[in-house]
């Protein structure tokens, strides 16, 4: 029997992912598939990679808050978000990966999902969780893409599509993480995009045996205060 692992979105709130891999970890629960939505597929990726809770954390303190503050916005450099995490992945790619994994983003001028699965896990993950107006859209050959919360924030269905056979979720968010608002935001700075608004949450009621709902109603997606 194969476990699939469904990692959701929820900005900064994603790191609280960590404590419940820690959990896990304890309990010596471990996962044959990944998959991850924004903040999701960054955990998803380093989980992958075979790092223990305790070496995400402190591969996450390394590269800093302030470094991740400084993305946040329409200053920072092109590309930067991609260059960050390429870092914190030590510049892998799904290859190296020791568990099959999936990242989950939206083609931004098709509104199409886009599973990847294949090249840099920084890139891809970077597509993952480029959610406007706090994080620019990123652009590759493949298209240009945007935050997989957009269209499916906790990618149960993804995960088993890979072949799990039980699958444990963890929800960020009673609701979209992103809400309306974001949309707005994208329509408003992107008029011609095709992404459109969703029942972000269905996928994870609908394809998970078992779901964590951490109560983060007081935390804001991009809220660094608390962290």
């Amino acid at each position: 029997m194969k476990k699939g692992l469904s990692l959701g979105a929820g900005g900064v709130k994603g790191f609280v992912h960590l404590g419940v891999l820690q959990y896990l970890y304890e309990q010596e629960i471990k996962f044959d598939l990944v998959s991850g939505s924004s903040i999701g597929s960054i955990m998803g990726a380093m989980y992958a990679l075979g790092f223990t809770p305790s070496k995400m954390m402190s591969e996450c303190i390394k590269i800093g808050f302030s470094d991740v503050q400084k993305l946040i916005g329409y200053r920072f450099v092109k590309n930067g978000l991609s260059g960050l995490i390429d870092q914190l992945l030590g510049g892998k790619s799904f290859e190296d990966t020791l568990i099959p994994f999936k990242a989950v983003a939206v083609n931004m001028f098709t509104g199409e999902q886009k599973n990847f699965s294949t090249g840099n896990l920084g890139v891809a993950t970077a597509c993952s969780g480029a959610i406007p107006p706090y994080l620019r859209p990123v652009k590759i050959e493949e298209g240009t893409f945007v935050d997989g919360a957009f269209i499916d924030s906790v990618p149960a269905d993804v995960v088993k599509e890979m072949g799990a056979d039980k699958i444990l979720s963890v929800n960020l968010s009673y609701a979209s993480p992103f809400n309306y608002s974001n949309k707005s935001y994208l329509d408003k700075l992107y008029p011609k995009n095709k992404v459109e608004r969703a029942d972000v949450t269905y996928q994870c009621y609908t394809y998970s045996d078992v779901i964590i709902e951490p109560d983060l109603k007081r935390y804001k997606a991009f809220g660094f205060k608390g962290v």
